[in-house]
């Protein structure tokens, strides 16, 4: 087969119309010579014809007369003819239908590529052959009954020359911009940058670079034939000093300033910038984690005009809101929290309400509420410069719990605590708690002269009510034990009192005993005189057949604190750990921690985040009228296992140095990524600061449990974004006279010319609304957009003069006699002549003064009152003549007359007698001519 014979079927066919899918199918095929299950398409590849003769399509076995009829069709032949190509070189030619999408590839080594298909719209499309490219490369063309040619030439590309723009002026490894021509765009830190392009005039724009302007910021250049360097310099600017001095921080208290873009800390009383002129704003943050301080003065903003600048900033502890918001509770249920950190708040509300705390962590206790319980009902929370609501769901409780009594005197409380939430008081023989499904403990409190069984136990609950019984046994005769309570811290002589189970025993000595029966349970609270507390105030408890003591110290609420001081050894300077009292969670880097507490027995913990291992781990401090010093030695354990630490950067420009400060080790890197390795623990980070740019995160925490971490920083430039570049609107009138002025609006600006030409300059791109100025006696298409888009827009204007209509009108002449009319303006160069066998001739003049004359034939003759007529907008003076008789002067008959009419707001009637040889009577007007003026 011959090279032009080769086809490749690309796309594919919907399957439609089964009629339709096999006609498209049978002319692909019979264009490559196929065939359909078997059958012969073309007898030899493809039928021989030439271009435009029809060719049918053979029938089909199989396929019903109907169908056979909608898929055959005729073929007409496509000739696509190429010239330049170099002979014998192949070339590929894509014939695509318009309607099917259906797409033909021919290839050839001769000058022609042939198609053979049937009516319809197709695109045919050529690629570059040996550095030769197609004109046109590609083209719509329509077969409809007859063959087609297309002619395209193969021609080299035109010769391309480098646009070097070189920079001066700015730091080594800055980037740069470079607008060319509008739409493209290079960023780059190398001191020059290239383009490519043919010969022509082209548009670019220098991007200022930080705060560096360059020159020239825009222009024009023209590449005829050779290379082109552009030099451009940046200029530095001038900076003035920009000075914050604080107020009100803890001495050597870390603080920060972010300022227009650029960020600066210190743990002095000043933070100093460098700044151009120009207005910035500024924010205030205190430490390098929030440490609870806040600023009246922050956010502000400052200009920078001249002259150094100093501010004055105060910093205040700010306190913080801890909001507990819960959900599901029946409306106006109160619920509460009791919150324990640096004392203990508690607080009720109904919906939500906050506690007021400062930075700090804090352990919380929700209650639950009558037959609803709290889904997390503890916890700990962190305040770190920042509010933090805790949300609470509260479930209700789908179950009943009942426990049944007996034994007990009539209308006796009892009382039974399950799953040491609040306990619930009966002074009927049953007591029900709703609850959920679960194992709970329970305690049953001790009722006087009674022992109690079970005094405690458990209950499972599994999709059903539980219940329990208790029984009470009257202790009159039972063995009792001694439960001795003993004070310390009060003055001799003090009243104080415990209440046991719900009855008060007092006394103002150290000791109180109460006798209380066996295998029972039991809660005491105790109290004290108004300016003492107890440490370890209530309690419950149960007798197991043995006496008990408990010791109860009292401090002056006001006075008496005194210190337990822990002082390490053996640990890297500047290693920070950890000691936990409690509530109170004290940490430090300095080789002792010291908290204050009133007297009382306090159980702590030590810990480290690194891998040194504390002796004591834990134990108990005894606090009891003077400080307490505990000394912890730690040795080295064994290494904890690392985890990498990734910050990953985006923002930055490619190979800008960047930096990241873990825990007071700083690395960097030139590449996106800044990589550390540390075990288990929380560590604070900052990132440094880079001139033109602003990191988001600037700082944060980050904390390792176990698997490795993956930091993500923004970097956002704080440069202003460089200029837009600029192109020109201009406006080309025509049809005004010369020297006649004009003017176009654009916005509030207005531009006015005595040439054909009107420029606005400097404009980007956009879409702009322009009003040309009115010109009496002229049209023109006054509004319109004006639309920029990378290259400068003209607009071509074409003023109209407005015409009016002049109508000449005789009578006298036979009908059916030519005549004629001739109107001239000398001044304009205008001239035309009318001819008409009717009684009008029509003439459509603008503004002007004109010379009028009339032709009538032989045998007639007449005179004008006046040769001239002056259109101006508005009806000129109507003009006169006489007619006089040719061979018969003292003629009488009736004269014939020629009316000249201007419409349309200009109405003039020339008359003018023509004497025939012999008078006769006017013919009768019609209606039309009996509406224009005349004159008799």
């Amino acid at each position: 087969m011959s090279p032009q014979g080769r086809t490749r079927l690309v796309g594919y066919l919907k399957l439609g119309p089964a009629v339709y899918a096999l006609g498209v199918l049978t002319l692909l095929l019979l264009s490559s010579g196929g065939t359909i299950g078997g059958h012969p398409l073309a007898a030899a590849g493809r039928p021989n014809h030439e271009p435009g003769a029809p060719v049918a399509w053979p029938e089909m076995p199989g396929v019903a007369s109907g169908m056979r009829h909608a898929a055959v069709t005729s073929l007409y032949v496509v000739v696509i003819t190429e010239t330049g190509l170099p002979s014998g070189t192949n070339w590929t030619v894509n014939l695509t239908s318009l309607s099917t999408q259906v797409s033909i590839y021919h290839w050839s080594l001769t000058p022609n590529v042939t198609f053979s298909v049937p009516n319809g719209s197709y695109r045919f499309t050529l690629r570059p052959v040996i550095g030769l490219s197609p004109s046109p490369p590609s083209g719509n063309l329509t077969v409809s009954g007859a063959g087609v040619t297309q002619t395209v030439s193969f021609v080299a590309p035109p010769a391309r020359y480098e646009v070097t723009f070189v920079a001066s002026g700015i730091p080594v490894n800055w980037g740069w911009v470079v607008i060319f021509n509008g739409s493209q765009s290079e960023t780059s830190s190398p001191e020059s940058l290239s383009f490519q392009v043919v010969n022509g005039t082209y548009s670019y724009g220098i991007g200022q670079t930080g705060s560096y302007t360059p020159t020239p910021a825009f222009g024009n250049l023209t590449v005829s034939g050779q290379n082109l360097v552009i030099a451009v310099s940046f200029r530095a600017p001038t900076t003035y000093l920009v000075s914050f001095n604080e107020t009100g921080l803890a001495p050597g208290t870390s603080w920060q300033v972010w300022l227009g873009g650029a960020t600066a800390g210190s743990s002095t009383p000043s933070v100093v910038f460098n700044m151009t002129n120009g207005s910035y704003a500024f924010v205030l943050t205190a430490g390098a984690q929030p440490t609870g301080y806040v600023s009246a003065n922050s956010p502000g903003n400052l200009t920078v005009s001249g002259s150094a600048i100093l501010l004055n900033v105060t910093f205040v502890p700010a306190p913080y809101l801890l909001t507990f918001s819960e959900t599901d509770l029946p409306s106006n249920t109160v619920f509460s929290a009791w919150v324990t950190g640096l004392g203990g708040l508690g607080q009720a509300g109904v919906g939500s309400f906050g506690i007021s705390v400062v930075n700090g962590t804090y352990a919380y206790w929700v209650p639950p509420v009558w037959g609803y319980q709290p889904t997390v009902p503890t916890g700990n929370v962190t305040i770190g410069g920042a509010s933090v609501t805790v949300n609470v769901t509260f479930l209700p409780q789908p179950y009943t719990l009942t426990f049944t009594e007996t034994g007990l005197a009539l209308a006796t409380n009892w009382t039974v605590v399950v799953a040491n939430e609040e306990g619930s008081t009966s002074n009927a023989s049953t007591l029900s708690v709703p609850i959920g499904n679960g194992t709970f403990p329970f305690e049953v409190f001790s009722v006087p002269g009674y022992t109690t069984g079970p005094a405690n136990g458990s209950v499972t609950v599994t999709g059903a009510n539980q219940s329990v019984s208790i029984t009470f046994s009257s202790t009159a005769n039972a063995t009792r034990y001694a439960v001795k309570f003993t004070e310390v811290g009060l003055p001799v002589g003090s009243e104080w009192s415990v209440d046991l189970n719900g009855t008060y025993w007092s006394g103002s000595g150290t000791q109180i005993t109460v006798n209380l029966s066996n295998n029972s349970w039991y809660w005491f609270q105790i109290h004290g005189p108004s300016d003492y507390s107890a440490v370890d105030a209530f309690e419950d408890f149960s007798v197991h057949g043995s006496n008990l003591t408990f010791r109860v110290s009292f401090f002056d609420v006001v006075a008496a604190l005194y210190s337990i001081t822990f002082t390490e050894h053996g640990l890297p300077n500047g290693t920070d750990w950890t000691i936990a009292t409690g509530h109170i969670v004290s940490s430090s880097t300095a080789a002792s921690i010291a908290i204050t507490v009133p007297n009382g027995t306090y159980a702590f913990n030590v810990s480290t985040g690194s891998q040194y291992l504390p002796t004591p781990a834990g134990g108990t401090a005894l606090v009891s009228g003077a400080g307490v010093a505990i000394s912890v030695n730690f040795t080295l354990g064994p290494s904890p296992p690392l985890y990498p630490i990734e910050f990953n950067e985006s923002g930055l420009p490619k190979g800008a140095n960047w930096s990241v400060d873990l825990g007071g080790i700083t690395s960097s890197s030139s590449g996106p990524t800044v990589e550390f390795e540390r075990s288990n623990g929380t560590y604070l980070y900052s990132i440094s600061s880079m001139p033109g740019y602003v990191a988001t995160p600037g700082w944060g925490n980050v904390t390792v449990h176990g698997v490795a971490r993956v930091v993500s920083i923004v970097f956002a430039s704080t440069a202003p974004a460089p200029p837009p570049p600029v192109f020109e609107i201009t406006f080309h009138e025509n049809g005004l006279p010369n020297g006649t002025g004009w003017g176009v609006v654009i916005g509030s600006a207005i531009e006015t010319s005595l040439t054909n030409r009107i420029a606005f300059a400097d404009e980007p791109n956009g879409t702009y609304g322009y009003v040309v100025l009115a010109i009496s006696g002229y049209s023109a298409t006054y509004s319109g957009i004006a639309t920029v888009a990378g290259e400068n827009a003209t607009i071509n204007v074409t003023f109209v003069p407005l015409t009016y209509p002049v109508i000449i009108v005789e009578f006298g002449l036979a009908s059916g006699t030519n005549w004629s009319v001739t109107v001239s303006n000398n001044s304009t160069g205008f001239h035309e002549t009318r001819s008409s066998t009717s009684n009008t001739i029509e003439f459509e003049l603008p503004n002007g003064t004109y010379s009028i004359s009339v032709s009538v034939p032989a045998g007639y003759s007449f005179s004008l009152s006046t040769a001239a007529l002056t259109v101006a907008g508005h009806s000129p003076a109507t003009p006169s003549l006489d007619a006089t008789p040719v061979s018969h002067p003292l003629s009488t008959g009736p004269a014939m007359e020629i009316a000249l009419v201007v419409g349309i707001g200009v109405l003039a009637t020339v008359a003018v007698s023509l004497l025939a040889w012999s008078r006769r009577r006017p013919p009768t007007p019609t209606a039309a001519q009996n509406s224009l003026p005349r004159h008799t």
